[in-house]
């Protein structure tokens, strides 16, 4: 066993997590594409394979039993984070994979192509302007910003995607935001909705990480 499927089928059995070895190819696979294309293109943050899989493959899998059954849309979804690996993992759900920018998405078409993915839909798009989702169940964001996020503070990001989401998408749809210690300074004041935040509880980092969920 290579040293990714190693890596992979260690972060599974933390959760103690049903694993085959088809689903550990197809996510190693998966991995050696995205590091492959960023090398050339910059589609992620991190050049490290270990540290993404033990960061971003360990909180999408984290985020998993906190969501709801059915449609899924993951906003600005880059390299397939959390979007992509939470489709490998819920054959049965489908998972909307959106992004504006070019790059992340025809990555996201080969890998959709050479591993036959079926249960993913890949939109072009900016989450601004997206609303054919009357049917989606919830929606999922990893480092998700753009120029006027970026600006922002913490608190005024997740109120912002929050009215965005309420105007696209109706109200009492639930958002689920995978992120760092930065949510703390949020106040349960900040929008009509409140919210609940649940610890990431991982074994290869002392920064905290949470999941926090809101609705519109």
């Amino acid at each position: 066993m290579d040293m990714i499927n190693k890596q992979i089928s260690e972060v599974f059995d933390f959760f103690k997590f049903s694993k085959s070895e088809t689903l550990i190819k197809s996510m190693s696979l998966y991995i050696k594409l995205l590091f492959s294309w960023h090398k050339t293109h910059n589609i992620i943050g991190t050049n490290d394979p270990s540290y993404f899989i033990k960061r971003d493959v360990f909180d999408s899998i984290a985020m998993c039993k906190h969501l709801p059954n059915g449609k899924l849309l993951d906003v600005g979804t880059g390299g397939g984070i959390p979007g992509l690996i939470i489709a490998m993992i819920r054959k049965n759900s489908n998972i909307i994979l959106l992004d504006k920018k070019e790059k992340p998405i025809r990555f996201l078409e080969q890998v959709k192509s050479k591993l036959d993915i079926t249960n993913i839909n890949i939109i072009h798009q900016s989450f601004e302007k997206f609303r054919d989702a009357d049917d989606i169940a919830g929606i999922v964001l990893k480092n998700f910003s753009n120029k006027q996020l970026s600006k922002m503070s913490y608190h005024d990001k997740v109120f912002t995607i929050t009215e965005v989401a309420r105007k696209n998408f109706g109200t009492n749809l639930p958002i689920y935001f995978l992120t760092g210690s930065n949510v703390l300074s949020l106040n349960k004041q900040f929008t009509k909705n409140k919210f609940t935040l649940s610890e990431i509880d991982t074994p290869f980092f002392e920064n905290k990480r949470f999941l926090l969920e809101t609705r519109t």
